[in-house]
């Protein structure tokens, strides 16, 4: 999926999947697309529904219980359901923000703080989240159990553990004392 931006005052230009939407500031010209002949925000509406549709199928199957080789018990697809977990997080601000580059935390935080549940998704959630476990996951396939924030003054380390429990909240900061051991 490609999505470009035009700045200009009098047009907003995005291209999306190759098909070219164009709309005056005040909304008056705007090219039939995907069902919604003439009209953005129904595009835009379903178009989000589809996705969050397809993320909860997502979801379903990363979770299902599979036997695992390596060990007793089930195990799931953990880093491919944080993946989507982040990818959608990550796509849901960029289209809150008007941003078609990657966000950052500032965008993802201020995006959870409007519509994600609080103080589970906090900024040093949001934080963890997409430093410690997207990057290393998006670029090794696989997050080390111990990160070291590198964000200025944080001068911390962090384990983490990744379960398929569904109470909430999903994500969980604890600050526990002693001295690591292993990885």
């Amino acid at each position: 999926m490609r999505a470009a931006y035009s700045s200009s005052y009098e047009n907003k230009i995005i291209a999306f999947k190759g098909v070219l939407v164009v709309s005056a500031q005040d909304g008056s010209k705007v090219e039939p697309h995907r069902g919604a002949a003439g009209n953005l925000r129904q595009f835009a509406a379903s178009f989000v529904q589809a996705r969050m549709e397809g993320f909860t199928k997502d979801m379903q199957i990363c979770l299902t219980p599979v036997p695992s080789k390596a060990r007793s018990g089930p195990t799931h697809a953990y880093f491919p359901a944080l993946m989507a977990c982040c990818g959608t997080l990550e796509y849901l601000a960029g289209l809150y923000s008007g941003r078609t580059k990657p966000c950052g935390d500032e965008e993802l935080s201020g995006y959870a703080a409007k519509f994600l549940p609080q103080p589970a998704y906090a900024p040093d959630a949001i934080h963890i989240l997409h430093c410690a476990l997207r990057h290393s996951i998006a670029h090794r396939g696989i997050a080390t159990g111990v990160w070291v924030d590198r964000k200025p003054g944080a001068n911390r380390r962090v384990t983490w553990r990744v379960g398929a429990e569904t109470k909430a909240p999903s994500i969980v900061l604890k600050a526990e004392e002693g001295s690591l051991t292993r990885d």
